[in-house]
């Protein structure tokens, strides 16, 4: 019910925009924590519209969806909104500098060169009275496969999975892209060279897995360190397995 209320607001001026609920939800389970919601626009690839989670949280909060905010910088919110809803039962957090919402200087383009994210405390749809946190992230359309692989989790599965990227093939996995492995310059150790994407494109969570030589596995699948596989062997890469690791490292 979540994302189907917050899509309703964006596809007034974003016809297009698609929100997508990630996290446990995505996995099939049945007891959820925080609420993660990605979004996306197939027309900013490499961008997000300015100030549009703003204007998102500003109709959340109209139509007391929104309880109060744990965000502290956010573009395009309503200016009478930045502290956030004014009602008795957010008071007492309006007063807290913790709450603080405060509007980024405003830009010549309508574009955005990044992710936009807010994060807040939506009062549920379904249970009068209960509260979730929840976390809104706006994503460059290009970066759909990696934030979709990143945010459906679980966070065993996610940590094991770019540990293998690291040590095993040597590239960076994370919710914006697959790179390279930043190289120290040779006068300065401290100092690293930017990371360079990795030349091959992932358009969906498919592609991410076929590029680092792992079995697809579908949401409900990702549970754990040991979910991650190797598509050659069929065997887990858990890295607590040294043979495992030093095997992987060799064949590259």
């Amino acid at each position: 019910a979540i994302a189907q209320i917050m899509e309703r607001f964006l596809k007034k001026k974003f016809p297009n925009a698609t929100v997508t609920l990630m996290g446990s939800y995505r996995r099939g389970k049945t007891e959820l924590g925080d609420v993660d919601v990605v979004i996306l626009e197939k027309s900013f690839l490499n961008s997000t519209p300015k100030g549009a989670i703003g204007e998102l949280v500003s109709k959340l909060m109209e139509s007391d969806h929104i309880a109060y905010h744990l965000t502290h910088h956010i573009d395009g919110i309503l200016h009478s909104l930045r502290n956030g809803p004014m009602n008795s039962s957010s008071q007492e957090s309006n007063d807290s500098d913790s709450y603080h919402l405060k509007s980024l200087s405003a830009a010549p383009s309508d574009r955005y060169e990044g992710t936009q994210t807010y994060m807040g405390v939506f009062n549920s749809p379904m249970v009068e009275g209960k509260r979730r946190r929840v976390d809104i992230k706006w994503y460059p359309y290009n970066e759909r496969a990696y934030a979709t692989v990143h945010f459906t989790g679980c966070g065993f599965f996610n940590r094991s999975i770019r540990l293998y990227a690291e040590k095993v093939k040597g590239l960076k996995l994370s919710d914006h892209g697959l790179f390279y492995r930043s190289i120290p310059k040779q006068r300065n150790k401290r100092s690293k060279q930017p990371s360079k994407r990795y030349e091959r494109t992932c358009n969906t969570e498919e592609d991410v897995f076929e590029a680092l030589g792992l079995e697809y596995k579908r949401p409900h699948e990702r549970n754990s360190f040991d979910d991650v596989v190797d598509r050659s062997t069929g065997i887990s890469v858990y890295l607590d397995q040294p043979d495992l690791v030093d095997a992987n490292v060799k064949g590259n």
